[in-house]
């Protein structure tokens, strides 16, 4: 009979593969940002662009109804209002608080890469941006088309140009996010940042064009760029003065290139805990 103690041996460890790990931080964001608030914010979204919707579709006689009612919500102003209050109450805390309370150096010093880390977060806050700028048109349209207030074909466009607008939206606003949550580590600067850059660079520049005159100026409001795209899609005359094409793909490249900033600043985060 043997005095030594029993040995034991710990079993194997299954490895998890880069798009569960990326899941995992996905769906935890998900989590972390859904607070009464932001729920809140996006179910008085959906009411007032739905019931927009809706009413237009209801106040156009029949023969007048055409893809271009449909701009109406674009040029309300609750629509890039409670856009700004989503996109700073899901973004602004999404990087920063990790590099506030250091848990980033939990993430990047274990065997997940920095490109699935990022794109998870982007993903997370992007899923809100998308939700409240593309959800209410959607829900809205659904609803006149199922009550056989317009016809399928109207209906399928409208969709799809509400898809097309917010796509955009989703893209430059989720950069825009998270390029100032990055750059911080308090999540109350970041959303400061989100708030305050947003509406100086859409005060200056129509306030700069329509003193100058320059209407290229204006390319710099980003909720103009988001009107000047939605005319472009819903086929709406109006007197925008930008290209709806152009500030379609600037909104879009702007924000990609906002991502590229993420990226270079993260890439320069000591891992090392303290």
């Amino acid at each position: 009979m043997s005095i030594n103690p029993p040995r034991y041996a710990a079993g194997p460890m299954d490895s998890v593969g880069r798009p569960q790990r990326a899941l995992a931080i996905y769906l935890q964001e998900l989590r972390v940002r859904a607070g009464a608030g932001t729920w809140f914010v996006l179910a008085l979204m959906f009411g007032i662009i739905s019931l927009i919707v809706v009413l237009v579709s209801f106040e156009t006689p029949p023969s007048q109804l055409a893809l271009s009612i449909y701009f109406a919500p674009f040029g309300s102003p609750a629509f890039p209002l409670l856009i700004l209050i989503v996109t700073t109450s899901v973004g602004s805390g999404a990087l920063a608080e990790d590099l506030g309370n250091r848990s980033i150096t939990l993430y990047l010093s274990r065997p997940i890469h920095l490109s699935d880390y990022l794109a998870a977060k982007g993903a997370a806050v992007g899923s809100y941006v998308a939700l409240a700028s593309i959800g209410p048109g959607v829900v809205g349209v659904i609803v006149v088309a199922a009550l056989g207030v317009i016809p399928g074909g109207l209906a399928v466009s409208a969709i799809g140009a509400f898809f097309a607008v917010g796509f955009v939206t989703t893209v430059f606003f989720t950069g825009l996010a998270l390029a100032l949550s990055a750059l911080t580590n308090k999540a109350l600067y970041a959303g400061v940042g989100i708030f305050g850059s947003t509406l100086a660079a859409e005060t200056a520049a129509r306030v700069i064009g329509a003193i100058t005159g320059n209407h290229d100026i204006v390319y710099v409001a980003p909720f103009y760029d988001v009107q000047a795209a939605a005319s472009g899609a819903f086929q709406a005359n109006t007197n925008l003065l930008t290209n709806p094409l152009g500030s379609a793909l600037l909104l879009a490249g702007a924000g990609l290139l906002l991502l590229v900033v993420v990226w270079v600043r993260m890439t320069r985060v000591e891992v090392v805990g303290e």
